[in-house]
């Protein structure tokens, strides 16, 4: 099945930087989306020292999913998990 490394950086994630939400919600946009991972992007807005705020479009179910970037030279790495 693979695996994902961790990413950790000491300074401000880039508002530019992508990132990816994965999870399993009940619904998207109303269907039935059970058992299926499902995947949002979307960008920082802000940040403080223990959280990351961002404009992807999550629901319950994303709860506990890892939110992911591409580090060039490092591949799609974690850099957070979603809590509700």
């Amino acid at each position: 099945t693979g695996w994902l490394g961790l990413h950790w950086q000491s300074s401000n994630y880039s508002s530019s930087q992508l990132v990816y939400a994965y999870g399993y919600p009940s619904q998207i946009n109303g269907a039935d989306a059970r058992y299926r991972m499902c995947k949002s992007s979307g960008y920082i807005r802000s940040q403080t020292s223990k959280y990351l705020k961002g404009d992807w479009d999550l629901t319950g179910g994303f709860s506990g999913g890892p939110l992911v970037e591409y580090i060039s030279g490092a591949g799609y790495v974690a850099i957070g998990i979603h809590k509700d």
